[in-house]
């Protein structure tokens, strides 16, 4: 009969079964630690670039939907972006909708390059994709790098508005 709070066997574990817990708890680590440390130190560059791969989308469903040309503007320097779309005058102004309005990258992400026929690789100052009311896009490649220099390269298909992510640094050959 056992007692609350007795243990009737008090031998312990024996050194199999410790050892065998030690070698579970190191299977499991061997498949776990490479995803939480990709997780842990490229996390900003990835959320970053989901970020701006939903504000592409969403411009250019705006830009259909509205038939208003649209632009995508990188701050490249201050490491933003935002929306700006056409108004009656013909002026280009700021869309200040939630998706649209003024973005800073994380404190630990900053703007590479951004890449367009219409005016090459811009390094510093500002640029901008141009989203175009029949559908098209300007063919575009963005470069979004972190600080351990992890580069991630969005490029933006003229046809579609569809944005491809690679987890490297992809030349542009013009």
């Amino acid at each position: 009969m056992f007692k609350a709070g007795t243990w009737k066997n008090k031998e312990g574990f024996t050194l199999i079964e410790l050892s065998m817990v030690l070698i579970i708890i190191g299977i499991i680590s061997v498949f776990a630690v490479p995803r939480l440390t990709n997780l842990l130190w490229h996390g900003d560059v990835k959320s970053a670039t989901r970020r701006l791969s939903s504000v592409i989308r969403y411009t250019h469903n705006c830009t259909a939907m509205s038939k208003t040309r649209h632009r995508l503007n990188y701050d490249l320097d201050a490491d933003r972006y935002w929306v700006t779309f056409r108004d009656a005058e013909g002026a280009f102004v700021e869309d200040r909708s939630t998706l649209a309005k003024k973005m800073v990258l994380s404190n630990k992400v900053r703007f590479k390059d951004v890449y367009t026929p219409r005016e090459g690789e811009v390094i510093h100052g500002i640029a901008y994709t141009e989203f175009i009311p029949n559908g098209l896009v300007e063919d575009t490649v963005i470069h979004l790098e972190n600080d351990e220099d992890k580069v991630f390269t969005l490029m933006i298909k003229p046809l579609t508005g569809s944005v491809k992510v690679y987890d490297r640094y992809i030349r542009v050959t013009r």
